[in-house]
């Protein structure tokens, strides 16, 4: 297709190549899990279609498939600007540490995390220094503060950022602490403190309210959060009981942005491996990846990025896979340091 455009003295053609299909909707669905020798991986195809098979090393070369679907122009508010800010930060860090971060996706992403970097200072609340709200109007907002703490702390490991700017937030969430040394209710509390703690800030009065209050906690995201603060074998002790038979943790509770369901679980998941550094945990966590790299809402999928950058994956897995369906061998590939791709053809339903 070539459209050319025509106006006085200038004029300009755009060509592009366009892919026709059939009739029809597009459907894409990703499924994921462990090949082990002694229990074979079973996926059912949900309805006809195309499969690709692809095979990685470990939970780490599986995330590093993902970058491209990371990639994107930040927009919107500062929850929506950090949506597609803040996974592209994680994903570069891992890039560069994986020696791919260099070429024209590190060239791209740098771009966008410039673009999304100033749109997130424009949120700065007028009279509130160091204090955040989702479109720079007061009041500042504790909680996307703390957010952002966190998120120009790991900016600053792939990009430069403002001398001034991660004490300024700091001295905000010092400001706006409670004498008790909470900020509110106990999950903001220990997410504020949490944020400080990244940030390399020492602990103040919240770790004596936190430790005082943990025992009427229930809810495994707000137990993670504090096991991440806390230095507490019982804190570890009794998030660990509340582990799924899959390795999970069901959160009974909504985010702080609302998320329920699947997207909260992932988040507490997350948190919940990180404090505890379970394996078992680790696997579910990296089997929740959807085909555009992401973890459902933005808060799953920075907390599902940070924990798999934390974590160590361990050496790559080698041997050979065999691919069959219906009694039917259908690719037969060797396992190594690098992930393998395979083309499975046209499957029926139920295959």
């Amino acid at each position: 297709v070539r459209i050319d455009a025509q106006g006085g003295e200038h004029s300009d053609a755009v060509e592009r190549i366009v892919t026709v299909h059939r009739d029809g909707r597009r459907i894409e669905t990703t499924q994921h899990g462990r090949v082990r020798a002694e229990a074979p991986w079973r996926v059912n195809a949900e309805r006809p279609g195309v499969a690709t098979l692809t095979l990685y090393p470990n939970a780490l070369a599986d995330l590093k498939g993902s970058y491209e679907g990371l990639i994107r122009e930040p927009h919107g508010c500062f929850e929506q600007t950090s949506s597609t800010l803040y996974p592209m930060i994680l994903a570069l860090e891992l890039m560069r540490r994986e020696g791919t971060g260099e070429g024209s996706f590190e060239d791209q992403a740098l771009g966008f995390i410039n673009k999304g970097y100033c749109k997130l200072l424009g949120y700065e609340v007028p009279g509130s220094p160091g204090g955040f709200s989702l479109f720079g109007k007061p009041p500042a907002n504790v909680w996307l503060t703390a957010y952002g703490l966190m998120e120009f702390h790991d900016l600053e490991r792939v990009y430069p950022v403002d001398e001034g700017l991660i004490p300024r937030v700091v001295a905000f969430l010092r400001k706006s602490q409670n004498e008790d040394g909470s900020w509110g209710d106990f999950n903001l509390t220990a997410w504020c403190a949490l944020a400080l703690r990244e940030a390399g800030e020492a602990p103040g009065k919240e770790l004596a309210w936190l430790t005082e209050k943990v025992e009427e906690i229930e809810d495994p995201r707000g137990l993670a959060l504090a096991a991440l603060v806390l230095d507490d074998k019982r804190v570890r002790g009794r998030l660990k009981a509340l582990q799924g038979p899959k390795g999970n943790w069901m959160a009974r509770r909504a985010t702080a942005l609302g998320a329920r369901g699947k997207s909260a679980s992932v988040e507490a998941t997350a948190l919940a491996v990180r404090a505890l550094s379970d394996m078992r945990g680790l696997e579910w966590l990296a089997a929740q990846r959807d085909g555009s790299g992401r973890f459902g809402t933005t808060q799953s999928t920075v907390q599902a990025l940070k924990t798999l950058l934390a974590a160590d994956p361990g050496e790559p897995a080698s041997g050979r896979v065999i691919a069959r369906a219906r009694g039917r061998t259908l690719a037969t590939a060797e396992i190594g340091e690098e992930p393998v791709r395979i083309d499975l053809g046209l499957l029926e339903s139920g295959e």
